[in-house]
């Protein structure tokens, strides 16, 4: 009798933990799908005329990047047309920055760089 008793108690906590198991493992997919769309890069863009919040992926060359203080993220390479007192943080790209960077317009017309007519 001992022996029948021992199996389904195993049996019985092997069943627990499988449910267990499927039920945080559920949850655990809920929560990444979360982040996921979390960090999902987007950008504030003027396309034909109005503003929008767009998916980075879905940026075009003539999408106007609009990127305002308090820590906007510039989703994609960008010419400036006004720049207002703009500092980045590139630390991810230089490898460790310790101050902002100031960006301005002289340096960029100073380059000349030339770029299609968009419309």
């Amino acid at each position: 009798m001992a022996k029948k008793t021992d199996g389904a108690v195993i049996t019985t906590i092997v069943a627990l933990q499988a449910v267990l198991e499927t039920f945080q493992s559920y949850r655990a997919e809920k929560s990444l799908a979360a982040l996921r769309e979390l960090s999902a890069p987007t950008a504030n863009v003027i396309r034909d005329g109005r503003e929008m919040t767009i998916s980075a992926e879905q940026l075009v060359p003539g999408d106007l990047l609009r990127v305002e203080a308090g820590g906007d993220k510039v989703p994609a390479d960008a010419r400036m047309l006004d720049s207002g007192f703009l500092h980045t943080d590139e630390s991810c790209l230089t490898g460790g920055e310790s101050i902002p960077v100031v960006k301005d317009l002289a340096v960029q017309k100073k380059g000349r760089i030339c770029l299609p007519r968009i419309g």
